[in-house]
C-alpha cells in the first residue's frame, strides 16, 4: 500500500497523462513541485536531497495488484505491475532541477486505455492524513459519478472481507477490533450531490 503521499503523487503524475497518444510521454516534475506535495504538513524532515532520494527509492518499489483467474492451492493469484519503469534526475527546459517518471508499459491497459475517469481534485486529496482515505474517496467518487444520473444520492456497502481487500489489507487484522481500531483514522469522506 502506498502512504498518502506517495499516491497523492502517484494521482498528480496520472492526472498528467496524455491519454490521446498510444504511449506513455516521461512526465518531468520539478523537485520543488514535488517538496510542496511531499510536505503539506508543513514539518522539517530532514534535507531535500535526503527527502528525494527516500521518496523516489521507495515509489519506484510500489505497485498495484489486479485480480486474475489463475489458481494456486485453490485460491486465485493476483497480478502485480511496478508504477514506475524509471525514475531519474534531469533538468527542464527552465534549467530547474526535476525528476523523471516513466510508467510503467505493463500499466497501458489502466491508465491509457479507459473508457472511463474519475475525477480527483488535488485540492480535496491534499488535506487528507491517510492513504486508506484517499483510496476510499476515490471508490466513493467513481461510484457517485456513475449513479448520479440515477439517484439523489449514493452509498455503498462492504463486508469487511471486501472492504479489506479493496483497501488492499487482506490477511491483515484478523482481529476485528484490530481492523475498526486501525479504521477510526480514516477520515470522512463527503462526496457532493452537485
Amino acid at each position: 500500500m502506498c502512504t498518502r503521499n506517495e499516491q497523492k503523487i502517484i494521482l498528480f503524475l496520472a492526472s498528467n497523462i496524455n491519454v490521446t497518444e498510444p504511449d506513455f510521454q516521461k512526465l518531468t516534475v520539478p523537485v520543488v513541485v514535488l517538496e510542496k506535495i511531499l510536505n503539506q504538513d508543513g514539518k522539517k524532515w530532514g534535507s531535500l536531497y535526503d527527502r528525494m532520494q527516500d521518496f523516489a527509492g521507495r515509489i519506484i518499489g510500489k505497485h498495484i495488484s489486479f485480480p486474475t483467474d489463475f489458481e494456486i492451492d485453490g485460491r486465485k493469484f493476483p497480478g502485480y505491475i511496478s508504477w514506475f519503469q524509471s525514475i531519474a534526475p534531469c533538468r527542464n527546459n527552465k534549467g530547474e532541477v526535476c525528476l523523471e517518471f516513466e510508467f510503467s508499459n505493463k500499466l497501458k491497459p489502466f491508465l491509457l486505455q479507459l473508457k472511463e475517469y474519475v475525477k480527483l481534485n488535488r485540492i480535496e486529496i491534499a488535506p487528507m492524513k491517510s492513504g486508506f482515505s484517499i483510496r476510499i474517496y476515490s471508490i466513493l467518487k467513481a461510484h457517485r459519478d456513475k449513479m448520479r444520473k440515477h439517484e439523489k444520492e449514493s452509498s455503498l456497502t462492504y463486508e469487511i472481507g471486501e472492504l479489506k481487500s479493496v483497501l488492499g489489507i487482506s490477511g491483515k487484522y484478523s482481529a476485528i477490533d484490530n481492523f475498526k481500531r486501525r479504521s477510526t483514522k480514516i477520515e470522512k469522506c463527503i462526496i457532493s450531490t452537485m
